[in-house]
């Protein structure tokens, strides 16, 4: 990636401190152009912290296509964390199987859980009981 860029994301990225969670919704679909952009967004936020939850909203992506060399650029970028728990909203049958293939790709998820909403996902990576 050229320095100086300027990221230009249609993704909606953003990092909870106290909770240490990565927020990340995704609109339309994710593209190797976006994996760089949220994987450089991603390290600003953390200061490269290499333990963090994620959640990944896919309510605005209800036709999500990731292509392969998107899912590598995303695998070689998770080799230096190792995420906690990972929350994923909104997800159709298609995008939930889309899911467990990026699950098993990043491969250094202690867990992972599948909700309809954003609210009993926070929860769930609080630890709050529901």
């Amino acid at each position: 990636m050229a320095e100086g860029r300027v990221l230009v994301l249609k993704h909606s990225i953003q990092y909870d401190s106290n909770s240490r969670t990565i927020i990340l919704k995704i609109v339309g679909n994710f593209t190797v152009e976006d994996a760089d952009e949220v994987i450089v967004k991603v390290n600003q936020l953390t200061g490269n912290n290499p333990e963090s939850n994620v959640l990944a909203d896919f309510t605005q992506s209800p036709n999500l296509v990731i292509d392969r060399e998107t899912r590598r650029m995303i695998q070689n970028a998770a080799l230096k964390y190792m995420f906690q728990k990972v929350a994923f909203v909104g997800v159709s049958p298609v995008t939930r199987m889309i899911a467990k293939v990026i699950i098993a790709v990043l491969g250094k998820i202690k867990e992972s859980r599948f909700f309809k909403t954003e609210a009993e996902a926070i929860a769930w990576l609080k630890g709050e009981k529901g």
